[in-house]
């Protein structure tokens, strides 16, 4: 039973940032959007790619349970994943807003990615940081 809820965990994992990842590139590939452009868009591009690679290789190789096992480095990538968590949720965040109350990104079209965007600019620096410890957590642990 611990094993399928594993499987299940990891799958919405990685197609939570699969559609992350296509969000940002519909953003990339928009001729008349102004908020194409900047450090925020490219590194929630490199962060969620990221979180894809971790999530299918922790599904064929148990990392977190190999590395677990060696306390410097065991703890090196818990909080590793937790800060790129935190950042992916934080970027996501900033850009939500910047969506809706920036000028220049009116010219955004956000069609198919309404539901990420109104959902994630709403959300607080202290619930970025519990969904990020909870998703953590449960990546280390199952």
């Amino acid at each position: 039973m611990k094993t399928i809820i594993k499987y299940l965990f990891y799958l919405a994992f990685i197609l939570a940032n699969f559609y992350l990842n296509s969000f940002v590139k519909a953003i990339l590939e928009q001729e008349k959007c102004g908020c194409k452009t900047g450090w925020k868009i490219e590194n929630l591009k490199l962060l969620s790619e990221l979180s894809i690679f971790l999530g299918i290789i922790n599904l064929v190789i148990p990392l977190n349970k190999t590395l677990y096992k060696i306390p410097m480095i065991g703890m090196i990538f818990c909080y590793g994943l937790l800060l790129i968590l935190f950042m992916e949720l934080f970027i996501l965040v900033r850009y939500s807003r910047n969506l809706i109350k920036l000028k220049k990104c009116n010219g955004c079209n956000i069609d198919g990615f309404q539901s990420i965007v109104f959902n994630c600019q709403d959300l607080s620096l202290y619930n970025t940081i519990l969904i990020s410890g909870a998703v953590t957590v449960a990546l280390l642990y199952l």
